[in-house]
């Protein structure tokens, strides 16, 4: 079974010999997704985003201003870096009014440089290069087109990405064991 992403080993400082790294956990048993009302032209997204270059949290905001339709934006996160806070300002100024996901069933729109690119796997979610920034804009304005049929199999497959691959029993397992092989004493 696919995961996030594959336990991995690097070096570390002693007394360790290795790290582990283990898929993330579920928080709790998802449900089927919530009724939502998902009309043609509107969409409403949340940005979880840290404001630093390196994220290149500006390019995420670039990728709204071709957008046509009703687009509610909240953005979350730590403010970092000053200048990128200040350019992104400037972006968010700009812009016509801009009024844990996939628990819930909520398709996830990220870059390709995060270790949840698998995300793709079942063509309901998008991890994508933040180099992109068309591509970004088209599944944005795709998903600000489609309706509520629509975006409900959306939800569907988000919610059985999540199913898949936070709440399995591999992750369960691969959790336990990142703690079963800590050398003695780490924990006390």
């Amino acid at each position: 079974m696919p995961r996030i992403f594959k336990p991995s080993r690097v070096d570390v400082a002693p007394p360790f010999e290795r790290c582990v790294v283990a898929p993330e956990l579920s928080i709790g048993t998802p449900g089927p997704p919530t009724t939502s009302d998902k009309l043609a032209g509107e969409l409403r997204v949340i940005c979880v985003a840290r404001t630093a270059k390196m994220s290149n949290f500006t390019m995420a905001l670039r990728c709204f201003a071709p957008l046509r339709g009703r687009v509610l934006l909240a953005v979350y996160g730590p403010m970092e870096d000053k200048r990128c806070l200040q350019e992104s300002l400037a972006i968010l100024r700009k812009l016509p009014p801009i009024v844990e996901a996939l628990s819930a069933g909520v398709p996830v729109l990220i870059s390709d440089q995060t270790p949840w690119t698998s995300v793709n796997e079942n063509g309901a979610n998008w991890a994508l290069p933040l180099n992109s920034e068309s591509k970004f804009t088209e599944v944005l304005q795709a998903l600000v087109d489609m309706g509520q049929e629509e975006y409900g199999h959306f939800r569907l497959r988000a919610l059985e990405y999540f199913d898949a691959h936070c709440s399995s029993d591999v992750a369960l397992k691969e959790n336990g064991r990142l703690f079963s092989e800590l050398p003695d004493g780490v924990l006390q």
